[in-house]
């Protein structure tokens, strides 16, 4: 649901709500691809006998991952994101370098 969020949005980018909508967005599937990645190498039903807990596939992990890499390489280059319209440099970093702090965070928590 949130890859399709991101591809309806991706075509109607006209406020600074929309845009900052696609980066979190983005940042929050490779979130859950993340999660799901180091669910699968840790695989705590091996550690926790006694409690079951469901995994997300390598699979799908993988196709999280490469999903939102392939949605940042997209939007990266778009007129939206690279013009001073919505963003200017500073934006980018605080946005980016929070969406990346928060991405870590989800995982490790």
């Amino acid at each position: 649901m949130l890859i399709g969020s991101v591809n309806v949005v991706l075509h109607r980018v006209d406020s600074r709500m929309s845009a900052y909508t696609i980066v979190v967005l983005t940042f929050c599937i490779l979130a859950i691809g993340l999660t799901g990645l180091c669910g699968y190498l840790l695989a705590p039903d091996l550690l926790f006998g006694w409690s079951r807990s469901a995994r997300m596939p390598i699979h799908t992990a993988c196709g999280m991952i490469a999903a939102a890499v392939g949605m940042w390489a997209g939007w990266s280059r778009m007129h939206w994101f690279s013009g001073s319209a919505f963003f200017t440099e500073a934006a980018k970093v605080r946005l980016l370098g929070t969406a990346s702090c928060w991405s870590s965070l989800r995982q490790s928590g």
